[in-house]
């Protein structure tokens, strides 16, 4: 009976996070000013498309929410992105407590060059989802250790939800560093 329980209570939770992209604002009211106005335009935005990004290099802030991070310090993060076989693929990177954006000067032919081994693998892979965002979702062992991210074209820009487990989540907004 205690496994039954434990069952139920992992899918009942499982299921809460399975509906991408989740309303993270909502999740625990977590986020803050910074969060929720990218998470707005996320929201807002009508898609994301593939061809825009193919051969592009993005960098920009990212705010997190877990038990380490602060979600009103600003971050940053870089994504790469590039056509692989007909697939959408990335690379990327993240960087915490640098005042400023490590990655703005990165042209895109250095991040093809930095980031070629991912593109590469199949797992990078974007999924174009009917709801209009790139998707990507890294299994593990265990489900509160799945990493998750969603993407969407928004104005020139990439705007990126994600979760690392169940109790990590991010926006971020990147923009073209050529």
């Amino acid at each position: 009976m205690k496994v039954i329980f434990v069952f139920l209570v992992l899918f009942i939770s499982t299921l809460s996070f399975a509906i991408p992209p989740y309303d993270m604002c909502k999740y625990d009211g977590s986020c803050s000013a910074p969060q929720e106005k990218i998470y707005s335009k996320f929201k807002d935005c009508s898609g994301y498309d593939p061809k825009l990004n193919a051969g592009v290099v993005y960098s920009g802030s990212c705010y997190h929410y877990s038990k380490g991070y602060s979600n009103n310090q600003e971050h940053h993060g870089v994504m790469y992105f590039n056509e692989v076989n007909n697939d959408a693929r990335f690379g990327g990177a993240f960087s915490f407590f640098f005042k400023q954006n490590p990655y703005q000067y990165i042209s895109n032919e250095e991040a093809s060059h930095m980031y070629s081994k991912s593109i590469n693998k199949k797992k990078h892979t974007l999924k174009l989802d009917s709801m209009n965002y790139g998707y990507v979702m890294f299994d593990a062992v265990l489900p509160e250790s799945h990493v998750q991210y969603w993407f969407k074209t928004c104005n020139g820009n990439v705007l990126m939800q994600g979760m690392w487990g169940y109790h990590h989540h991010f926006t971020c907004e990147l923009k073209p560093n050529e």
